[in-house]
């Protein structure tokens, strides 16, 4: 018995590729079909991509300023209720009214401490999740 033939199946292959890229940029070889397609293209992505590099460093720069700002007008308003609240502590203990003058001027302190003690462990807490990587 002669070995019969076995015919070949054609085989059918199918491809599929991806490209991703992150950043304001697309990949070089996207740059110069875009150019063909549009001439100039390329050097207006470029223009448009460091426009909004500019503006976002811009705009950092803003909101840092204001919360620096923020936070020096907040301790000198803070620091100053703060003082007022301890010279009246001690002005109600000075008049005789010494249980609410302690008082007020104990609570302020505690206040003060408390809030110290948050801001503290907020920004322990805001330095760690910035270095723990997601």
């Amino acid at each position: 018995m002669a070995k019969k033939k076995q015919e070949k199946q054609p085989s059918i292959v199918q491809q599929s590729v991806a490209a991703a890229f992150q950043g304001p940029l697309p990949l070089p070889s996207h740059l110069r079909e875009y150019d063909e397609i549009v001439p100039g293209a390329a050097e207006r992505i470029l223009a448009m991509a460091e426009k909004q590099s500019v503006h976002r460093r811009d705009l950092e720069a803003y909101v840092t300023r204001g919360d620096g700002h923020r936070a020096w007008v907040g301790l000198v308003i803070g620091g100053m209720l703060a003082a007022g609240c301890i010279g009246g502590g001690i002005w109600l203990v000075s008049i005789g009214q010494s249980s609410g003058g302690i008082a007020i001027a104990t609570s302020t302190v505690a206040t003060l401490a408390a809030v110290f003690v948050y801001g503290t462990q907020s920004r322990r807490k805001e330095r760690t999740q910035r270095l723990t990587p997601r």
